[in-house]
């Protein structure tokens, strides 16, 4: 399966059959981000290489899944890992925000709650489109960043999809735990797909 790539998968008319192998591409590109993950620096990184990846398939190209994720991630490693830095810190203060809310009880906590987890919510639909834009395009993070703010700004269809498919992935991983192995995948198909997207 990794030796071959799903080039017609996601454009133009697709048999059933085609449809599959697609399924299963983007599970293991899954696999391969959650196991770029384990180091934790390197999640962006991992993220980014698996949305080149897909870009590539959606411009018709026919690259061997798993040279091109290699050769991707290597290039951007050095380049990603203080983005990886960054990831770190804001997912520890969102959760530990989260968290604090979550075990106290305070006036107004309920409506908190659900405020804090918006905006924990948009803060990582934007971090993963700015890994997308980042892997597709190969900018620097900080140019990835304004592109990836402007396009949930002027694009915000897109941008809000973007963050139900994270509330989508989120709940199923709640209800079970071992789909996190392969979240990933789906997740940067859809952000690659947003990354894309030109603003109107």
């Amino acid at each position: 399966m990794a030796d071959r790539t799903p080039a017609g998968h996601l454009r133009g008319p697709t048999l059933w059959w085609d449809r599959l192998s697609a399924l299963s591409d983007t599970v293991l590109l899954g696999l391969l981000v959650a196991l770029c993950a384990v180091p934790v620096l390197t999640l962006p990184a991992g993220f980014a290489a698996a949305c080149a990846v897909i870009a590539r398939w959606r411009q018709g190209d026919s690259p061997a899944l798993l040279p091109v994720f290699r050769e991707t991630l290597a290039d951007g490693l050095r380049r990603h890992l203080l983005a990886g830095v960054a990831f770190v810190a804001a997912s520890t203060l969102l959760t530990l925000n989260l968290s604090l809310l979550l075990g106290l009880d305070l006036p107004g906590g309920l409506v908190l709650r659900w405020l804090v987890a918006g905006v924990s919510l948009c803060a990582f639909t934007l971090l993963t489109l700015t890994a997308a834009v980042a892997g597709v395009t190969g900018r620097g993070w900080l140019s990835a960043v304004r592109a990836a703010y402007g396009k949930a700004v002027l694009g915000p269809g897109s941008f809000l999809l973007l963050a139900a498919a994270h509330a989508v992935a989120a709940i199923l991983v709640w209800t079970l735990p071992p789909l996190a192995l392969v979240v990933a995948g789906p997740l940067a198909l859809a952000a690659t797909a947003a990354s894309l997207r030109e603003e109107p």
